[in-house]
């Protein structure tokens, strides 16, 4: 299994025939005031793309983070995802995974690249990097 789409936003949900809705979706560099950076609303959206042999199993998804001052860790427990519930997800060529991780009012501790590593059944699977920066270092500052 694969990622096949990963993206963070303001607001994010998923159906349960696949589909999925977002706000403000896209970004991937926060600036903010100072740190350690309170941040009210950010989820992160994971499409896992697999083969049709795979629909078959049971899967636990769970995303870790690291980065600057912050040791990899999961952000939560892993979620289990069962076989009926991929096969309500079929897609033309395999299936898909939809998962949202939720951080409300999650704190960065420090500027720079925090990665978000997906793991499937204990098995990293991708990588994804957003950054954390102030005005000031990106040059808008008063």
């Amino acid at each position: 299994m694969e990622i096949e789409l990963a993206l963070f936003a303001k607001y994010a949900e998923a159906a349960q025939d696949g589909t999925f809705s977002m706000q403000g979706g896209g970004f991937k560099k926060l600036a903010v005031q100072s740190f350690p950076a309170q941040v009210p609303s950010l989820y992160f959206f994971i499409r896992l793309k697999g083969e049709m042999q795979e629909m078959e199993l049971d899967h636990t998804v769970r995303v870790d983070i690291s980065g600057p001052e912050t040791e990899r860790r999961p952000l939560g427990p892993a979620a289990k995802m069962t076989k009926e519930m991929a096969k309500k997800s079929l897609a033309m060529d395999g299936f898909g995974i939809n998962c949202i991780v939720a951080l409300l009012g999650y704190t960065f501790p420090a500027p720079g690249r925090f990665e978000f590593h997906v793991v499937l059944d204990d098995k990293d699977v991708g990588v994804v990097t957003l950054k954390f920066t102030t005005p000031e270092a990106e040059g808008g500052g008063a």
